[in-house]
């Protein structure tokens, strides 16, 4: 549509400019390139408002379907780097027992077998519970705990190693 309109309005100007050339008005076709000049069509390289506000909506959808997805992400590394670390320190807390035929009292016990022990702090941000919650680290980091059946272990906020993680998603069975 819009092509058909420029080619009409093409072909005006060229017989305007024959018309101006056959009756000896050379001003008269100076007057029509100037116009043409002036009253150039809006088809020079860019986008309409429309063609801007689909491109937007667009980035928008895509946007709200991926923040989503890199928080949950975040939150799951979190969780991956809390179990590990609880499960070093765990390993810390065994050798230690087996070499001492003691529990250690608090983490600095461990410097011999936990290479840089002071940088081994708990990620910033969120961390999934085995629960199905999902919580907030604290400034509080790793400690030694002493639980229930009377073995030292690791914990984060009051949590062992084997609270934390996903839910199980359990699968429809077809029967």
């Amino acid at each position: 549509m819009r092509e058909s309109v420029y080619l009409q309005e093409n072909r005006e100007r060229e017989n305007a400019e024959k018309c101006a050339v056959a009756e000896g008005r050379p001003a008269m076709l100076q007057w029509l390139r100037d116009m043409q000049k002036r009253s150039r069509p809006l088809d020079e390289a860019g986008f309409t408002l429309l063609e801007m506000l689909l491109v937007i909506c667009i980035i928008g959808v895509l946007a709200a379907v991926a923040v989503p997805k890199f928080a949950q992400s975040m939150t799951l590394a979190n969780t991956s780097k809390i179990q590990t670390d609880l499960s070093t320190l765990n390993t810390a807390v065994g050798l230690y027992r087996a070499e001492k035929g003691i529990d250690p009292k608090n983490l600095e016990q461990l410097k011999d077998y936990i290479v840089n022990l002071d940088a081994l702090k708990p990620p910033s941000g969120s961390y999934f519970l085995r629960d199905g919650k999902t919580a907030e680290t604290t400034d509080a980091g790793y400690v030694l705990t002493k639980g229930s059946d009377g073995e030292t272990q690791a914990t984060l906020d009051g949590h062992r190693l084997q609270d934390f993680g996903r839910t199980e998603k359990k699968e429809a069975s077809g029967g």
